[in-house]
């Protein structure tokens, strides 16, 4: 605690007030998985690895952590024009907790990536934020931070079509005449891949 004292003419006022200390962090964390996103399986795993700050594995050490998952933007690239998102659906925010992990001998250890996840709500590609925190033996903890995409599906359906464009350029879809649609399979890496039982419907909407 600090205590302000002012004083003005013959009287002397006094505020005591509170500086809140911010440690640096002493440990380096890092998480680590084999490909650029990652799935709700429980066969998906991240590597966390803690090594001190000069240098020494964090052996032995408390860790957990939370990941935070919002919906994304479905793009691939070579494929800009077409749209891999299906907006009829809603996927509502959600989150989960790492709890009394303990690092190995060589300052690592392994958390999963599965969620319960309801497919038929998921739009399209989600972001995965992680919280990870390794704790000092005094109680003192550091932090780090990490986002990775979150693919849901094997599979994405991709559609265009070209657009009219009003006076004030807004698109829409001129009714009375033909429109063609391209559509496009894709897996998450952007590669083309087959579908089969592929049902395509368009829909009118007013």
């Amino acid at each position: 605690r600090w205590t302000f004292r002012h004083t003005e003419g013959g009287q002397t006022f006094d505020k005591t007030i509170r500086i809140e200390t911010v440690k640096p962090n002493k440990l380096d964390i890092s998480l680590n998985f084999n490909d650029k996103y990652i799935t709700p399986d429980k066969d998906c795993t991240g590597d966390v690895a803690v090594n001190w700050l000069y240098g020494a594995p964090g052996s032995k050490l408390k860790v957990d952590g939370t990941v935070n998952l919002t919906s994304a933007e479905t793009t691939f690239k070579g494929y800009e024009s077409y749209d891999f998102k299906d907006d009829s659906r809603e996927f509502q925010d959600m989150s989960m907790s790492y709890k009394d992990l303990t690092t190995d001998d060589k300052g690592h250890v392994t958390i999963n990536t599965y969620f319960d996840l309801n497919r038929s709500k998921v739009p399209g590609m989600l972001n995965a934020d992680f919280t990870i925190r390794a704790f000092e033996p005094s109680g003192d903890f550091s932090t780090s931070s990490t986002s990775m995409k979150l693919s849901a599906f094997k599979t994405y359906v991709g559609i265009k079509t070209t657009l009219d464009k009003s006076a004030w350029g807004d698109e829409f879809l001129k009714s009375g005449k033909p429109h063609r649609f391209d559509v496009v399979t894709l897996n998450p890496d952007g590669k083309p891949v087959g579908a089969g039982n592929l049902h395509v419907e368009i829909f009118h909407v007013d």
